[in-house]
């Protein structure tokens, strides 16, 4: 909370829970401050609508209480309070959708690791930057991947620290255990689900990068079917001579 002295010598309230932000309730038993330095509100002045999203008000209606002071308002550093934003603030602001990629397409083979990747609609990257407005000012949101948890169908689940590479990119040959494979024991359709954790970051009008509290997450969901491969030996091509022993 911070009080913040107008030019006609009246004085603002202001105070904030969690992302909200608001005023006390004027005084209107006198046009002018209180004599004894209570907080009130400037003659014809309207009180502050508390109902609307954002930073717990109507934009058009509070104080712009990132900056700490009313328009007009003669505010020292000191007395700027601090109001930190939050998730709920940055609702509107959400990382590209979840995509997996695996390998072999949509299939694997009993006992031979499957390779699964984890993409995002934007690519793959260390982190994703979007640009908006909050509270009528300019703001960046920076999302940074920290995690991601597989869960992969068969009742069992990894959370690793990195999104994974194909067998291509890591230079290894196909069914090569990676960091991001998984190894299944029985036949049958499973369903694979990925969910990626972010850290958030926001810069306000170009301030240096702020993090949020806490951490958001996106989601995504593959089918494969998981089957089995046996090895014959065999007199020749299987596929110039589908009629050999063995084919």
């Amino acid at each position: 909370m911070g009080l913040c002295s107008n030019t006609d010598g009246s004085s603002v309230d202001l105070t904030g829970e969690g992302g909200g932000a608001g005023r006390s309730q004027p005084d209107r038993s006198s046009p002018t401050a209180p004599s004894d330095g209570t907080a009130g509100v400037a003659p014809g002045a309207s009180e502050p609508s508390i109902g609307g999203d954002g930073l717990g008000g109507n934009p058009r209606q509070i104080v712009d209480v990132l900056d700490g002071c009313p328009v007009a308002a003669e505010c020292t550093e000191e007395e700027a309070p601090d109001h930190p934003v939050t998730l709920a603030d940055l609702a509107s602001f959400s990382p590209s959708a979840a995509v997996i990629r695996m390998e072999p397409s949509g299939w694997m083979l009993t006992g031979l690791p499957a390779n699964f990747i984890a993409d995002t609609a934007a690519g793959r990257a260390a982190s994703e930057e979007t640009e908006g407005r909050l509270l009528e000012r300019p703001i960046s949101v920076r999302f940074t991947p920290t995690s991601y948890t597989w869960s992969w169908g068969d009742g069992s689940s990894d959370t690793v620290a990195t999104a994974g590479r194909t067998w291509d990119e890591l230079g290894v040959p196909r069914f090569t255990e990676t960091a991001t494979s998984h190894v299944y024991d029985e036949r049958g359709t499973v369903t694979v689900s990925l969910e990626i954790s972010y850290r958030v970051e926001y810069s306000l009008g170009g301030a240096p990068w702020t993090t949020v509290a806490g951490t958001v997450a996106t989601g995504a969901t593959i089918g494969a079917y998981v089957g089995t491969a046996r090895t014959v030996l065999v007199d020749g091509d299987c596929i110039e001579n589908p009629d050999d022993p063995g084919c």
